[in-house]
């Protein structure tokens, strides 16, 4: 009877100091689970800033190119002063390109402070930025256009090796023994070469009628920019 109450004492001792050690052993590994994000949290956040901070750099020093190089605003600088807080990041100003005559003068003139040519500024600046956000589609159409004409001239270049696959093809001779199944044998091999051809012919076609869509959906885009962009400078000019 003793000896049982003491295992059974010393089995309770046992589990209960075994508790008693995993719980802060959980607790610590929470807190160190909770560190390590916290620390990723922060390097991510230093990490956005600097480059924010960087970018911010890079559309002043852009502003400030734009206003010495240009001929129309290098002498009347004394009269300009750029906006520091409200320069954007380098993505944000070159967004600027895209919109519409009206509202790209509006964000662009709020980076500067001038008196009596404070919209005349900002249409000026919105116009490089459109001509540079112009350029760009330009040349996104471009390559579009190259890869459409790459993939056609792949196609030609497997059908043309079809073809020639198909033309080379010879059909089996057919030994003495199955003379009498020889008429058969090349009836059923052409009928499979003609439907095999037939098959391959319909895949080219729908490979064809792919292809020109797809270029004429390129061209389509191309167009609708280049009279987009035209009439908005129309709109442009003749506003001011």
């Amino acid at each position: 009877m003793a000896e049982a109450a003491i295992e059974y004492y010393s089995s309770v001792s046992s589990s209960s100091s075994s508790f008693t050690t995993e719980k802060p052993q959980k607790r610590r590994r929470i807190s160190r689970r909770a560190a390590e994000q916290q620390a990723r949290e922060q390097q991510e956040l230093e990490a956005r800033q600097k480059h924010e901070a960087e970018s911010r750099a890079l559309a002043l020093e852009y502003v400030q190119d734009f206003l010495q190089d240009s001929e129309e605003w290098a002498d009347r600088m004394d009269f300009i002063s750029i906006i520091y807080d409200a320069v954007p990041t380098m993505e944000e100003l070159f967004s600027y390109g895209a919109l519409d005559s009206s509202e790209g003068t509006r964000a662009c003139r709020r980076l500067f402070k001038a008196v009596v040519i404070w919209d005349e500024l900002g249409l000026s600046l919105w116009q490089k930025l459109a001509a540079s956000e112009e350029a760009a589609a330009a040349n996104s159409a471009s390559v579009a256009i190259t890869t459409v004409t790459s993939t056609i001239s792949s196609v030609q270049e497997q059908q043309a090796s079809d073809f020639e696959t198909a033309s080379t093809v010879v059909p089996c001779v057919p030994s003495r023994r199955a003379s009498e199944d020889s008429g058969c044998s090349r009836l059923s091999f052409w009928s499979s070469l003609s439907r095999s051809s037939t098959a391959s012919e319909k895949q080219r076609g729908a490979k064809r009628n792919c292809l020109s869509r797809m270029l004429a959906r390129t061209w389509d885009k191309l167009s609708d920019k280049s009279m987009t962009a035209h009439a908005s400078k129309g709109v442009m000019i003749a506003s001011y």
